[in-house]
C-alpha cells in the first residue's frame, strides 16, 4: 500500500511516518499532511489531515455525502486553511477549521489535479476535454481557461516566475503566461530518458 515516507536531505534511512496513504500533499508550513484512503461503508477513498509529527491524530475531511465515488488530489491553499480536492466531475472545497465540504464547481467532464494560484483566490484544474480552467475559489464562477488540441492536460503548478507550468498524459510538459494564455515554448519540454 502506499503510505508517507521521510528521510533526511542527506543522508539516513526511510522513516515511514503514515500508512496507508495515497495522493499526499504537503502543507505550505511543512507540519501536516493531507491524504486519501479508503473509509466509510463504501470504502471509497476519502480525504484525512494529519500532523506530520504525529499520525495517530489523522483525521478525515470528506465523507460518503461529500462528492460522486473517491475523492483524489487533495491540494492546499496557499495559507493552508483550505483544501481543494476532485470527485470525479466536481471540485469541492473544505475548511481545516471544520465545517461540511462544499462542491465549488461540476461539470460534464472529470476534473484533474487541482493547484491553487499564489493569492488563493483561483484553483486551476485539467480536464479530459485537453483544456486547462481557473476557477473563482469563492463563487465557483470559470474565470480562465486554454486549450491544447494535442494533448490532455493535468497536474498544473504555478511556478516562482508567475507561469503555469502544466503536465499532458503524455509526458509532455507545457508553460504558459497565466495573464495573456500564451504558450512560452512552441513545443512541449519532454525529458530526455
Amino acid at each position: 500500500k502506499a503510505a508517507v515516507w521521510r528521510m533526511p536531505a542527506l543522508d539516513g534511512p526511510a522513516v515511514r511516518v503514515i500508512p496507508d496513504a495515497d495522493d499526499v500533499a504537503v502543507s505550505p508550513d511543512g507540519t501536516r499532511v493531507a491524504f486519501v484512503r479508503s473509509a466509510g461503508p463504501t470504502m471509497d477513498k476519502r480525504v484525512a489531515v494529519a500532523p506530520l509529527s504525529d499520525a495517530s491524530q489523522a483525521r478525515f475531511l470528506t465523507s460518503d455525502g461529500d462528492g460522486l465515488w473517491e475523492h483524489r488530489d487533495p491540494a492546499w491553499s496557499p495559507d493552508g486553511s483550505r483544501i481543494c480536492y476532485r470527485a470525479q466531475t466536481s471540485l469541492w472545497v473544505v475548511e481545516l477549521a471544520g465545517g461540511k465540504p462544499r462542491q465549488l464547481l461540476a461539470g460534464e467532464h472529470p476534473m484533474l489535479s487541482p493547484s491553487w494560484s499564489r493569492d488563493g483566490e483561483r484553483v486551476y484544474f485539467g480536464a479530459l476535454d485537453r483544456t486547462i480552467y481557473a476557477v473563482d475559489a469563492l463563487t465557483g464562477d470559470l474565470v480562465w481557461e486554454q486549450s491544447i488540441s494535442s494533448a490532455i492536460l493535468s497536474s498544473p503548478a504555478l511556478g516562482t516566475d508567475g507561469q503555469l507550468y502544466v503536465a499532458s498524459l503524455d509526458g509532455s510538459v507545457y508553460a504558459l503566461n497565466v495573464a495573456t494564455g500564451d504558450f512560452l515554448w512552441d513545443e512541449p519540454f519532454q525529458a530526455e530518458a
